[in-house]
């Protein structure tokens, strides 16, 4: 051993002894917490010092300790990352852009771990984190002890599943005739989240029955996803006016085939946050649950999933909410159109048979004509396709 190597591997037992108190818990998952080594049998991620010093998976390192009976102790971040790899003091396993593993560990007994060696990306057998299914996959290798199998379908090193905290509904403004309303969690800001929607029941009106209302049925079940909606420039717009009268506002989003990740509790959380979309439509009901940024790819079946809430949309024609639709809904519609200041918001009467985007499309005589129509149980017609 030469000596550039000697002060590496002295210095590395010196930071694996003061590491300990850069540790936090880990977030390794209570059950899939093992890899297996060729040569040393099972090594546990999780439970070193009662969890308390096992492994960390950061957004771009690792740190922490793994535990493995054979071996003893192995290190897989001194502190803080990403680490350069170049000294015993500046050593540790990244977490790249790609999810793919790159640096080194270090075992009191069984020296060096390389969890970056294969050159190519493309390699099936280099280790990796797999962000959709919250798990390691691939092989490291050591000098010393040969392979570490991180791949095996059954036992394997996975972090926890976490899901981001439930969604809410405001019992007085739960939905409108195309508006759906939610409340994001205060808490949950500072996490990029992702909402889905499920197409639940589409337009089932109750008595008294429109006279042979379109059927929406084979669009039920299908899965949309909270998105911004934008200004002709492309920019997201976070707020759409309720009130062209008073010049009040509102905060609005839409809803899309593809999930968008933003940090939509820092923007929304603990705020009422109207949800408009082609396929928010009168008399129908939705499950709408918060996505963890990890159930990217995966949002149909993801785990990392908060308990569905249920929202229903108002029956066609009952701008005002009061269960009926009946000739006042069209006075206050009417008033709205006028900007009477004592006016129902807006939103509570756009019906007509694009995406509300109040902000853009104000409610005009069209919104009229057809709260008019649903007094004349004439039915709700929309089309909307399904998504690719």
């Amino acid at each position: 051993m030469n000596k550039t190597r000697l002060v590496m591997v002295a210095a590395t037992l010196i930071a694996t002894v003061a590491v300990g108190s850069l540790v936090g818990p880990s977030n390794m998952d209570p059950v899939d917490k093992w890899s297996w080594g060729e040569n040393i049998g099972w090594m546990n991620w999780r439970d070193a010092d009662g969890s308390n010093q096992g492994v960390v998976v950061d957004a771009d390192h690792l740190h922490g300790f793994i535990w493995a009976e054979n071996l003893g102790w192995i290190n897989v971040g001194n502190g803080g990352g990403p680490y350069a790899n170049t000294t015993g003091l500046d050593y540790g396993v990244n977490r790249l852009g790609n999810d793919d593993l790159d640096g080194m560990a270090w075992g009191e007994n069984g020296g060096w771990i390389n969890f970056g060696w294969a050159a190519n990306s493309a390699d099936p057998n280099r280790a990796r984190f797999d962000s959709a299914a919250n798990r390691f996959r691939g092989y490291a290798w050591g000098e010393n002890i040969g392979w570490v199998n991180l791949d095996d379908a059954t036992r394997f090193p996975g972090v926890e599943v976490t899901a981001p905290l439930p969604i809410s509904v405001d019992a007085f403004e739960p939905g409108k005739e195309r508006y759906i309303s939610i409340i994001l969690p205060a808490a949950g800001a500072g996490q990029d989240t992702a909402v889905r929607v499920e197409l639940t029941s589409l337009y089932h009106p109750g008595s008294p029955l429109p006279v042979n209302p379109p059927d929406y049925s084979g669009s039920e079940g299908e899965y949309r996803y909270l998105n911004f909606l934008r200004d002709g420039q492309g920019d997201p717009v976070t707020s759409c006016q309720s009130s062209a009268a008073f010049q009040t506002f509102y905060a609005c989003a839409t809803l899309g085939c593809e999930p968008e990740y933003a940090d939509w509790s820092g923007l929304f959380g603990g705020a009422l946050l109207f949800v408009s979309g082609n396929e928010v439509i009168p008399d129908s009901t939705y499950q709408v649950a918060h996505l963890a940024a990890s159930c990217l790819g995966v949002e149909e079946t993801c785990g990392a999933a908060s308990a569905e809430v249920g929202i229903a949309t108002v029956r066609f024609g009952d701008s005002n909410g009061d269960l009926a639709v009946n000739v006042t809904d069209v006075v206050e519609c009417v008033d709205v159109l006028k900007q009477i200041p004592t006016a129902l918001f807006e939103y509570q009467c756009y019906v007509r048979d694009v995406a509300p985007v109040p902000h853009d499309n104000p409610v005009n005589i069209t919104d009229i004509v057809l709260h008019v129509d649903a007094l004349k149980l004439v039915p709700y017609v929309l089309s909307f396709s399904s998504c690719p």
